[in-house]
């Protein structure tokens, strides 16, 4: 539709139902000669009990400002009958300077980036962040949170996220390619999707629902002063293999026919030294390594065969590595939902303290 004829009329454009996924509709507005400002509204049908139609979205695109800015600014909300208009998105937005507001529109970009590692240089400790695709809100959590801590803003800690298949021990793409571009997307715009090496002196791996205190971890790993054989972490020394099979850990007499592990640390939070990493990448590449469906067992395995092979491996544990829930004096906290990840560096900025939050 045409609508150049209509520069002073409002005319409504219907949108056919059953829409693929993938698929889109675009509308072009041009700007009239007098205010410069035009408007496009979303309209569903309408709700039950209310004589006028909610508008889905309600996009406001205002080249001469409004009364809060001359800048040009453009105005999302929602409107229905019985609660009238919702609050408004703005773009730009205002009093967005604090990087751990709850709403991402509240977020400065430039705090969420993730800062550039210089060529070449060895950084001290790479934390790898294992999450799947839908992750979204909580990768975006630990950006505004403990990825603002300054050694990673800084670059002396590199924070990067891999993108995983939780049910098998593998870095991969999604199946779907519409999810790939939007991931590859994500890590245009903030720079932190790992998609090139980085050498470090330390590698620690976390998933996307743990709180790190960086500083921690890194003053404790810095203490120990071992520069080879570290396995970092909350050890368990003394566990088995689950035979029930239907446990979320079951592993089958021929998955693993002994009676007992070796040391390992759990998943979400562990550290290994240079070494232990680049012998790891070494038997990937010959076809060596021995792969296990649990990855942080999978990682006490390999260190027990390298331990094996000569290597003298030291195992440190730390309680403060909190693996099922979070616990006040926390180095990492476990199973945090990104409301709690905010709360939790609120309580650390004002109160310097590791205070858990019981917020849902």
């Amino acid at each position: 539709m045409n609508a150049s004829k209509l520069e002073t009329e409002a005319f409504t454009v219907d949108i056919p139902c059953g829409l693929i996924v993938g698929s889109s509709v675009t509308l072009i507005g041009t700007p009239g000669s007098l205010s410069g400002n035009f408007w496009i509204d979303l309209i569903g049908i309408a709700l039950p009990g209310e004589s006028e139609k909610p508008i889905v979205l309600h996009y406001n695109v205002r080249l001469t400002g409004d009364k809060i800015t001359q800048d040009p600014v453009i105005v999302q909300s929602t409107f229905t009958g019985s609660n009238g208009w919702g609050s408004e998105d703005r773009c730009p937005c205002t009093n967005c300077d604090n990087a751990t507001e709850e709403d991402l529109e509240n977020s400065s970009l430039e705090m969420l980036k993730s800062s550039p590692i210089p060529h070449g240089k060895n950084v001290d400790l790479l934390i790898g962040i294992f999450s799947t695709a839908n992750n979204f809100k909580r990768r975006m959590a630990i950006r505004r949170t403990w990825m603002q801590y300054d050694a990673v803003r800084q670059g002396v800690v590199a924070v990067r996220i891999f993108y995983t298949n939780m049910d098998v021990f593998s870095v991969q793409k999604h199946t779907n390619l519409m999810v790939n571009k939007e991931l590859w997307n994500e890590a245009h715009t903030y720079g932190d999707v790992q998609t090139s090496a980085i050498s470090a002196k330390y590698l620690m791996k976390t998933d996307d629902d743990a709180f790190v205190r960086v500083d921690e971890i890194q003053s404790s790993v810095k203490q120990l002063n071992v520069s080879n054989g570290l396995l970092y972490g909350r050890i368990n020394f003394d566990s088995g293999p689950h035979r029930n099979p239907e446990s979320k850990w079951y592993i089958s007499q021929e998955g693993w026919p002994e009676e007992k592990y070796p040391p390992w640390a759990h998943g979400p939070g562990y550290v290994v030294s240079q070494d232990i990493a680049m012998t790891i990448k070494a038997w990937y590449k010959t076809t060596h390594l021995k792969m296990f469906k649990l990855e942080d067992v999978a990682m006490g395995i390999w260190v027990n065969d390298m331990k094996k092979g000569g290597l003298p491996v030291r195992y440190e544990t730390d309680v403060r590595i909190n693996i099922d829930g979070c616990k006040d004096g926390y180095i990492v906290a476990h199973y945090q939902e990104p409301r709690r990840m905010l709360c939790m560096w609120e309580n650390l900025l004002r109160t310097n303290e590791a205070a858990c939050c019981n917020t849902n």
